[in-house]
């Protein structure tokens, strides 16, 4: 039987965001047993992203083998923002717009 890969959608991320060294981490914009539920995650094979938002700025990590991605918030900037999202077999590339690149190779 085939595995399919399982991507996670949720509002707010599992880790304290911090984008940039000028800001410290927003410990308010990440779920409270956010490290518990990314270790029982880490126990499947086929879990490859958790996209999410809440955190305006913006972020990128990798924990283990699961990509964490925090869009901007649509409030940063003037104009539309929107994500795109590209997932391959052993990659995923993000785009943001305004423009902002990501690739998470597995």
């Amino acid at each position: 039987m085939k595995r399919l890969s399982l991507i996670i959608l949720t509002c707010i991320p599992f880790f304290a965001c911090n984008p940039t060294p000028l800001e410290p981490r927003d410990i308010d914009a990440a779920l409270w047993d956010g490290e518990k539920i990314d270790s029982l995650l880490q126990s499947y094979t086929n879990v490859r992203a958790v996209f999410s938002g809440h955190h305006h700025s913006g972020a990128h990590h990798r924990s283990g083998k699961i990509m964490h991605y925090t869009f901007r918030g649509m409030i940063e900037g003037e104009g539309n923002h929107y994500g795109i999202v590209r997932i391959y077999k052993d990659s995923i590339d993000v785009t943001e717009y305004p423009q902002k690149a990501v690739t998470s190779e597995f």
